[in-house]
């Protein structure tokens, strides 16, 4: 196990708990001495200050979003079980948020976003949830898998954000996926399971995606898909460099936007 699943396990089992509805973070943080504060901060989302056996979380106050202060918090708390003795002080920013995807940060970023979702999402049980809820909903195998109903379920199950799930998927979903970040209609990053079986040489960063796409479709309309038509088949020369004996197959594309951050993800799979 990496370090901050085997923080995790350490955590759950100090408290007695098996996922994360049994105790509510705000008393975890109280009972690890970490007190919470809202306040305005330049530049950042949050920063904590550590002591070996106390920490204060500065979040900011233009958070509304609950989910989204739910893995902030988490992500702080994964710095004190893991980093207290080693720095005293963290700033993170939105860009520190995005490091699990992204191979340009230091590794004690990284390890507080992967303790913020194995905290959130143990991996065991999203695993498990994933499965339960196909079998209760078999029509979501029907048709090539449905991931948009998959995930809406996945989401409210352990309350976090489709960006939050979607990223999870990626790491311990039952089906090989890729999932796509486009800012400002550019390709930012990508991030594919273990199991995915296609090459990846067709993903550029810093150029936009291609025509077939539905992120193209979504910058170009301002508008994503909502309801049944979320899940839209796509050719997989949309994504992937096709050769001359490969055939140019179905894939299916769920792409999720914010129209106020010009920010998208896609979830591309194979039927």
């Amino acid at each position: 196990m990496l370090l901050p699943q085997i923080a995790v396990k350490k955590l759950y089992d100090d408290f007695g708990i098996v996922k994360p509805a049994d105790l509510s973070l705000d008393t975890i943080l109280a009972c690890k001495n970490i007190f919470v504060r809202e306040a305005e901060i330049d530049g950042a989302e949050a920063r904590i200050l550590m002591r070996e056996d106390s920490a204060v979380i500065t979040i900011s106050n233009r958070i509304q979003n609950q989910q989204k202060r739910k893995f902030i918090l988490s992500h702080e708390l994964g710095h004190f079980v893991m980093h207290r003795f080693n720095q005293l002080m963290l700033t993170d920013t939105d860009e520190t948020f995005d490091s699990w995807y992204k191979n340009n940060f230091v590794d004690q970023e990284v390890e507080a976003n992967l303790f913020a979702a194995e905290y959130l999402m143990p991996s065991k049980l999203f695993e498990k949830v994933c499965k339960s809820v196909c079998k209760d909903h078999p029509e979501i195998l029907r048709d090539g898998l449905d991931l948009p109903v998959l995930m809406d379920a996945i989401a409210r199950y352990f309350d976090v954000s489709m960006t939050a799930a979607f990223l999870r998927f990626v790491d311990c979903g039952i089906h090989p996926v890729i999932a796509v970040g486009c800012k400002d209609g550019i390709v930012s990053w990508f991030k594919w399971s273990s199991d995915f079986p296609h090459y990846i040489h067709a993903f550029n960063r810093h150029l936009p995606p291609r025509p077939e796409s539905v992120a193209s479709e979504v910058f170009k309309n301002g508008i994503s898909y909502s309801g049944l038509e979320r899940k839209q088949w796509i050719p997989k020369s949309a994504w992937f460099s096709t050769g001359s004996r490969d055939r140019d197959s179905t894939f299916y594309e769920y792409c999720i936007y914010s129209e106020r951050y010009g920010y998208s993800i896609s979830l591309i799979w194979e039927p």
